[in-house]
């Protein structure tokens, strides 16, 4: 995902002074994804983030990964029955149906095994998806307010 700051007319502004806007702004994207998330998933988000480029009038930078994208834009509901069922951890039953064994950690630490099959119910293994934490906009917000 290319993240561009567009500078206009950047003839009052030197390459050091959009490059030091860019950095700004990313430091303040990995604060608020400190603040927003656990630590393992900001340290996944940030170590995302890859370092400022120049581009004439723009400066720009890259999230990249998958969960990181997700993290920043969102993600709609999926269905997680057929990337369970594609896992190395799979197993094959004695008539032939893949099942995966999921252990879920409900409320109060208690473990509950659920069984994910080829017969699983339609919709009965669907993610919720995940709502933007937009902390692009968010930084660039901060950033122009000072």
């Amino acid at each position: 995902m290319e993240l561009t700051l567009e500078f206009g007319n950047a003839g009052s502004l030197s390459v050091r002074q959009m490059e030091q806007a860019a950095q700004d702004i990313r430091k303040k994207m990995m604060r608020l994804a400190y603040m927003a998330l656990s630590p393992e998933t900001a340290a996944i988000y940030t170590s995302a983030l890859t370092s400022v480029v120049i581009h004439g009038t723009e400066a720009s930078f890259r999230l990249e990964g998958w969960l990181a994208t997700a993290i920043e834009s969102g993600v709609d509901p999926f269905d997680m029955k057929p990337g369970m069922l594609a896992s190395p951890k799979a197993k094959v039953s004695k008539t032939g149906n893949r099942y995966l064994n999921v252990p879920i950690r409900e409320a109060q630490q208690t473990v509950v095994i659920r069984t994910v099959s080829s017969k699983s119910k339609p919709g009965s293994w669907i993610h919720p998806g995940l709502l933007p934490y937009n902390f692009w906009e968010k930084a660039k917000i901060e950033w122009s307010k000072g």
